[in-house]
């Protein structure tokens, strides 16, 4: 089951202890489903942020007004620039949203493996220490999101756009560079767990469950049988 948010309750995951990246490259992906009404025009599917200061700040986020589209934010202080993918979402669907933060003036946001829009304004946020889930947790907290999220990831690394394809096949970020893949929450039922960096997440005001996307798995290895065999990999849909 993917992890159900309601703006009006200020539902929200977050992991205060610390963040899987301290800056760039970094890339946040996760499948979202945006519900409308909605009480923030703004809404943060996922950021990494300094929690005891006010905007410095990495963002995967929903601009929801007249249209809905995906947005790559970075935010220093005063100063923020946002990649906007160049599709409008539709209420209610499953969309992958993916921003891939290159370098401090460069900044890229898909949705679907393709609809790409780029930024190249310089900002280089500092002092991260947290991450959520639904809303942005620094010292002024807001913008709390609207629908629902599933399998949302970050790597310490700039994917390709071939590899947000991936993704948007709806194979498990388990699948794309494991070797960089630093957090991923799956969002399968209501544990919240990371199962690559530890940074589990704490529920706030309740968010509820709902169904999760069709994704692609790994197999897990099988034991007490031939190098050869125990090599091999099955793959199966979850549709909960």
């Amino acid at each position: 089951m993917a992890r159900s948010f309601a703006s009006a309750s200020s539902e929200y995951l977050e992991n205060t202890v610390g963040a899987p990246v301290s800056g760039v490259p970094l890339t946040i992906a996760a499948w979202v489903s945006v519900t409308n009404p909605f009480t923030w025009t703004n809404l943060i599917i996922c950021c990494i942020q300094d929690k005891d200061t006010s905007d410095q700040m990495f963002a995967l986020e929903i601009r929801n007004e007249s249209t809905v589209f995906a947005r790559a934010l970075t935010r220093q202080g005063g100063t923020l620039a946002r990649a906007v993918a160049t599709n409008t979402l539709s209420y209610g669907t499953w969309y992958l949203c993916v921003a891939t933060f290159i370098s401090s003036s460069s900044r890229a946001c898909s949705v679907d493996g393709a609809n790409r829009g780029t930024n190249t304004t310089s900002v280089t946020p500092s002092g991260l220490d947290s991450v959520s889930i639904g809303r942005y947790g620094d010292s002024s907290p807001g913008n709390y999101f609207n629908g629902k999220v599933a399998e949302v990831a970050v790597w310490d690394t700039n994917l390709s756009i071939a590899e947000t394809q991936v993704l948007a096949a709806r194979f498990s970020p388990l699948f794309v560079r494991p070797q960089n893949l630093v957090s991923y929450w799956s969002l399968i039922r209501d544990e919240d767990q990371d199962r690559v960096g530890g940074y589990d997440m704490t529920a706030y005001n309740t968010p509820s469950i709902a169904t999760h996307p069709p994704i692609i798995y790994p197999a897990p290895p099988f034991i007490g049988l031939g190098s050869a065999v125990a090599a091999t990999r099955r793959i199966f849909i979850t549709h909960i």
